[in-house]
């Protein structure tokens, strides 16, 4: 925290495996239970918990439906948190979770990927 200049409860620290969280770690969390192999990641949120709650958010791919029916949908790239004020609606959620995955990926620029007919 004093090394980002981050407030230590605006910091959640995470072992993430196989593109999910593992485990998260407490302010109380013995050094030694972190491993050598372990990929821990320190996740900086906008708001302190007292604010707004932290959510874990994961990346689905959605594939398509196979001969069974069912969809598969594979957990791809880095998880990551968010913080959602108290009482936040379903409207309210798609920005805030469009705005924090902009970090990830690039907006698609739809006119040129589907040009409009001569």
């Amino acid at each position: 925290s004093a090394r980002c200049g981050v407030p230590p409860d605006r910091l959640v620290v995470a072992e993430v495996y196989s593109h999910r969280f593992f485990k998260t770690y407490a302010d109380v969390t013995d050094i030694d239970c972190i491993h050598v192999n372990d990929v821990v990641y320190a996740f900086e949120l906008s708001h302190s918990p007292a604010e707004a709650r932290p959510v874990a958010v994961l990346n689905k791919l959605a594939t398509a439906h196979n001969i069974s029916g069912f969809s598969h949908n594979a957990t791809v790239g880095l998880p990551f948190f968010i913080s959602l004020p108290p009482n936040t609606t379903a409207e309210e959620l798609m920005p805030i979770l469009k705005l924090s995955l902009l970090r990830y990926v690039k907006e698609p620029d739809l006119e040129a990927a589907f040009p409009p007919p001569p």
